[in-house]
């Protein structure tokens, strides 16, 4: 008897249930169909501004400064030459002017001439000489930003400023406070924009980095006193909002004193105070610096290191 109850109430339900998976799955067929443009899918936004691709075909496009060479052709062992000849074989293109772009099977074109007598094509060029580099313009060279890395980005600790699909990345990364670093694709034009760069990673030969000119450079050493509200990154947008451009990283370990963070014990701490700072700004335990059997044992010796 139980068991009729039950399946009674169910098949109540049923109908129900069948009649809110019709609606969601029209709702859901609407909101596709919004999405779609006469030339395909397009991307939308999320409220923080990161961008999401919903279409996966890339936009191509060649490299800041005229440079052909930083993307590539689309097929695998093509060559295309400097006068726009598309062709296979490595001397193809001795006729045409020589080769303005790799195939994306070995899509580095590398310093060396050493490939019949032209630039090579090769997967690293870690041993032709590294990959071959854009000299700047007059125009990059009055630009706010300097060239700083090619198939390098920033891998910053705290997150991007904002990523997504812009064709103007400079311009994005001038006009957000705080942007000091940008990194954009240029075979997509996926931009990356972050206010430090003390890890940088290999990635796609496509990924041009780069840095702007004139910056202040302050290093926080603390605990969780300093990353707690991002304490660094505080201080640069109050900086941006009085004019100045201030590049931050930190490193931070909770509930630890200098001492526990000096070069010789912690790596990622010795790594930072390798590069070249402006200003570092060392933030101890609590209390610990106000007494001075502390200080003598643990606060000075770190501060010497």
């Amino acid at each position: 008897r139980r068991w009729r109850r039950l399946l009674t109430r169910a098949s109540l339900l049923l109908p129900l249930l069948v009649a809110i998976a019709v609606v969601c799955g029209w709702a859901a067929t609407a909101a596709a169909r919004s999405y779609l443009a006469p030339g395909g899918l397009t991307h939308r936004s999320s409220s923080q501004g990161v961008n999401f691709m919903e279409s996966a075909r890339p936009l191509l496009g060649d490299a800041p400064g005229g440079c052909e060479w930083s993307s590539t052709t689309l097929v695998a062992g093509q060559l295309k030459c400097a006068d726009g000849t598309l062709c296979f074989g490595w001397e193809c293109c001795s006729s045409h002017g020589g080769r303005s772009k790799c195939p994306p099977d070995l899509p580095v074109m590398c310093r060396d001439k050493a490939c019949h007598g032209d630039h090579c094509c090769d997967a690293t060029c870690s041993q032709l000489g590294g990959p071959l580099v854009c000299q700047p313009s007059a125009e990059e060279e009055q630009s706010l930003f300097a060239f700083d890395s090619l198939g390098l980005a920033c891998r910053p600790s705290g997150g991007y400023l904002w990523a997504g699909y812009e064709s103007n990345c400079q311009e994005k990364c001038a006009q957000l406070p705080g942007c000091t670093y940008f990194t954009r694709y240029t075979d997509n034009d996926w931009c990356q924009l972050s206010n430090s760069c003390p890890n940088a990673t290999t990635t796609s030969p496509s990924a041009w980095t780069y840095r702007r000119k004139n910056i202040t450079r302050v290093l926080f050493v603390g605990n969780s006193l300093t990353h707690v509200n991002d304490l660094p990154f505080q201080l640069a947008a109050v900086a941006a909002s009085r004019g100045r451009t201030l590049e931050v990283a930190m490193s931070v370990l909770d509930a630890c004193n200098l001492y526990s963070q000096r070069m010789a014990s912690d790596a990622r701490t010795a790594e930072l105070l390798r590069s070249d700072w402006d200003f570092i700004v060392l933030q101890d335990h609590s209390l610990l610096p106000a007494f001075k059997d502390a200080r003598e044992k643990y606060f000075y010796p770190a501060i010497a290191d």
